[in-house]
């Protein structure tokens, strides 16, 4: 069975995955994957109407979700998987939210409940219209500090 980890942060969220030391880049919305050790088979962006964001521009109040599907190679112990996920959202210099492991108050998950994880952003206030945000999740296996993968986009609040 699967499960959805899905991780909403005041006024933006955010969602995750990973692969294998290495990059990977979506063209179109500028998607960046960075990855060591974990693997995810897919990542990708959704915009406020639920459907994958072909641009990286998003309307104030507007929500996206990024996706990361088939998160894997995580370390299992005792029969679960300790991921962890920190979120950072900066306009230039300035961070405008940061959040450190997102998942530490959990006892860790089965390995099939974290084969997705996403998180959600809701570009309200304090974020502006007419100002481009990077937002960067990351994500890690607790249980080994080589495996890890990053996430960033710049998304153009409108």
């Amino acid at each position: 069975m699967y499960r959805r980890i899905t991780i909403p942060i005041l006024f933006i969220s955010v969602v995750l995955g990973a692969c294998r030391n290495s990059a990977d880049k979506k063209i179109v919305t500028g998607l960046v994957n960075v990855f060591n050790g974990l693997t995810f088979e897919q990542a990708y962006l959704l915009g406020p109407d639920s459907t994958v964001l072909l641009v990286n521009k998003v309307p104030l109040n507007g929500n996206i979700v990024l996706v990361i599907n088939g998160v894997g190679n995580l370390v299992v112990k005792d029969g679960k998987v300790f991921p962890g996920v920190s979120l950072t959202v900066s306009i230039g210099n300035q961070t405008v939210i940061q959040k450190d492991d997102l998942l530490a108050s959990t006892d860790g998950f089965l390995p099939d409940e974290v084969s997705t994880i996403s998180g959600s952003v809701k570009l309200s206030p304090p974020v502006q219209a007419n100002q481009v945000y990077h937002i960067k999740m990351r994500v890690w296996d607790k249980n080994s500090i080589h495996n890890e993968l990053s996430s960033e986009v710049d998304i153009e609040v409108q």
